[in-house]
């Protein structure tokens, strides 16, 4: 994994994203785009439910939407869910990470705009 996302690919990636996966490891193997939308949905719907952070993972993997999914997009909605991207509490001062370093580059370099995260009071 290279170290960073340049700004130029980044700007790339947000004017020609990539829909589909790469062979070169799992975080690069699906399309995080259509997974990443689903996320922000059920993330949103858990909370206007009035599910617990704690509780969510369970909740979306209990979603209807979630069945039709590939084994693929369902490990991957999951891991934004359970292992989540963390980035380090200094953040946004820091460019640094906790958790999810190599899943947030996978997206990046998709060029996906939003995605969900674990902000942590620091």
């Amino acid at each position: 994994m290279a170290s960073g996302v340049p700004w130029w690919r980044r700007l790339g990636r947000q004017l020609v994203p990539r829909r589909g996966g790469r062979g070169c490891c799992w975080y690069h193997g699906g399309d995080w785009h259509s997974v990443s939308r689903l996320a922000v949905r059920l993330a949103r719907q858990a909370r206007a439910a009035g599910v617990t952070f704690d509780d969510t993972a369970t909740w979306v993997t209990s979603h209807p939407d979630v069945q039709a999914l590939s084994m693929w997009e369902r490990d991957a909605l999951l891991s934004l869910f359970v292992d989540t991207i963390r980035p380090d509490a200094r953040w946004p001062s820091s460019e640094g990470y906790n958790n999810g370093q190599h899943r947030a580059q996978a997206l990046l370099e998709a060029g996906v705009r939003r995605t969900v995260i674990e902000l942590t009071p620091g």
